[in-house]
């Protein structure tokens, strides 16, 4: 109806846009609420030094007030996410600068719904000392990777991404590298290797579509389209 990606309506709608706006074009001159007046998006930027780019997206995913113009004093992708931390929402850029974290680690971290003082934890390096919840008991990363038969690098790689409970334990029949990274596909969270072996395909086709930004069955389907908004598609 609107020609607007499905990714972009969610972001608006888990923001509270409701109604028409929720399916509006940007306007070549955009008047929103922001300190209490109506401003347009370029007075913001400018009052905020934040790049118009970065308060246009915002906007048109859904953020409005103060949310418009948090600091951009780092990378603007650091930036778009608001998260809850100790207490006030937060930017990538805010958390790691408190924590020494790099940005793309408290994304996974967040990503995988680690939350709380959890998210902002030091990596962990001592992994004898280091007890989770794994198969209705606390046990050490050690023990799971030889109950799992996967090597501890890779525990402990997961751990410190965000990964949780049987999560941490995914078959590694293959390279370390397949089997990191665990994505939404029928309902279950799999590895890619998983998925090419579920579909009887072959790793590097679903590892490319992945990159290509393919998700769900669309990563295994025999054809394929992409649409008006090169959002990759299953054909019917």
């Amino acid at each position: 109806m609107t020609g607007l990606d499905h990714r972009l309506l969610y972001n608006r709608w888990h923001r509270g846009v409701r109604g028409d706006e929720l399916g509006a074009k940007a306007p070549k001159k955009i008047l929103t609420e922001y300190k209490g007046e109506k401003r347009t998006l370029y007075g913001i930027a400018k009052m905020t030094d934040t790049s118009y780019p970065v308060i246009l997206h915002r906007y048109n995913q859904g953020y409005r007030g103060d949310e418009l113009g948090r600091d951009q004093s780092q990378n603007a992708t650091h930036n778009l996410l608001l998260i809850d931390y100790k207490g006030k929402k937060r930017t990538l850029s805010e958390i790691s600068k408190m924590t020494g974290l790099d940005h793309r680690l408290l994304y996974n971290r967040w990503h995988r719904g680690v939350r709380g003082d959890e998210l902002g934890a030091k990596l962990q390096k001592a992994p004898k000392k280091i007890l989770t919840e794994y198969k209705g008991e606390k046990r050490t990363l050690y023990r799971i990777a030889k109950m799992t038969g996967t090597s501890y690098p890779v525990i402990l790689h997961r751990y410190n991404h965000g990964y949780r409970g049987d999560d941490l334990g995914r078959d590694q029949s293959r390279s370390a590298a397949r089997n990191l990274h665990l994505i939404d596909y029928k309902g279950k969270q799999m590895t890619l290797y998983e998925i090419a072996k579920d579909a009887e395909v072959t790793y590097q086709t679903v590892w490319n579509r992945y990159n290509q930004g393919f998700r769900g069955t669309a990563l295994t389907a025999k054809r394929y389209d992409l649409d008006k908004d090169d959002t990759p598609t299953e054909k019917k």
